[in-house]
């Protein structure tokens, strides 16, 4: 009896080991596959980035030349020369563009929608006055030197002719940031701030509702996006249940879209508060770059402690 159990055993086990080298087997040959898989994706990878940056120099290098016709269409003749281009390619509307998307447009053709990133680009390009008498340095050149096109459209008007430090500084996205701010900060009714903006009224509902307070203060959210809907026949305010907390990840999307839609409206209502606006942004650069002047001072000062003597 025991014999057989022994020799039972003994199958089993002999059986175990066949299936177990086989796996591994085929455990070895799909790893092998997707190594080998791996490294030729990453050969491809490598070709690719080559590949994008010869075109992106190519790019700019088109980009240096639609520069050149930006300069040279303030000769008013040459513009008008180019607005009649654009009727012959049936290219409606134009007349009201600036010349920077006419030029984008006609370039790389009023399909492609980069048009108006390009356009853009050309626009900071020309306030940044590269390719000039007073800036020599070619738009290619700096947009190699200086994170490409997307860093260059960013940049507000204001923030490229001004220099700002912080390139969130001069836009309207900031502007209604820092106007959201003050409207609920505690002074909020009062004109002491740096837009000179006095809140005639601001909205206050004391909650009641345990359910509300809970969802604002467990966790810390007290800032929070919430949909609204007012219903007038009974004078009450129905919250979503659903809300967007600072520490969701789609707050930011939302809260810049919001932000950008109060600077936008604020801004065409009163000049004066965009005017005050940019004073402030001029204070805090000042003090940005005063702060990294002495930074950089104390950090050569420590360097030349190791220069040799």
């Amino acid at each position: 009896m025991l014999d057989m159990i022994d020799e039972k055993t003994s199958v089993e086990q002999t059986n175990t080991t066949k299936n177990t080298q086989h796996l591994n087997g085929d455990m070895m040959d799909k790893n092998g596959g997707v190594l080998a898989k791996l490294t030729t994706l990453s050969a491809s990878v490598v070709e690719w980035r080559e590949l994008q940056g010869k075109a992106d120099d190519k790019l700019y290098s088109v980009l240096d030349g639609c520069l050149r016709i930006v300069y040279l269409c303030e000769d008013e003749d040459l513009k008008a020369t180019l607005l009649s281009v654009c009727k012959e390619k049936d290219m409606k509307g134009m007349d009201n563009k600036g010349v920077h998307l006419i030029v984008s447009k006609l370039v790389f053709g009023s399909a492609d929608k980069k048009c108006y990133t390009y356009a853009k680009a050309l626009e900071n390009a020309k306030t940044l006055q590269l390719q000039s008498e007073d800036n020599q340095q070619l738009l290619s050149e700096y947009l190699k030197n200086n994170g490409g096109i997307d860093a260059l459209i960013r940049k507000s008007s204001v923030s490229v002719a001004k220099g700002y430090t912080d390139d969130k500084f001069g836009t309207e996205e900031h502007f209604g940031e820092e106007i959201i701010a003050h409207s609920l900060s505690s002074s909020a009714l009062s004109a002491d701030n740096p837009f000179k903006l006095k809140l005639k009224k601001r909205m206050e509902v004391e909650v009641i509702d345990e359910t509300i307070h809970r969802t604002f203060t467990e966790g810390d959210c007290f800032v929070q996006y919430a949909k609204l809907k007012y219903d007038y026949t009974t004078r009450t305010m129905q919250i979503m249940p659903f809300t967007v907390a600072e520490r969701d990840d789609e707050y930011a999307s939302i809260d810049k879209i919001f932000n950008n839609l109060v600077g936008k409206a604020i801004k065409k209502t009163s000049e004066k508060i965009w005017s005050n606006y940019i004073k402030l942004c001029d204070k805090r650069d000042k003090r940005l770059k005063a702060d990294k002047a002495k930074k950089d001072k104390e950090m050569i000062e420590e360097l030349n402690k190791f220069a040799p003597l």
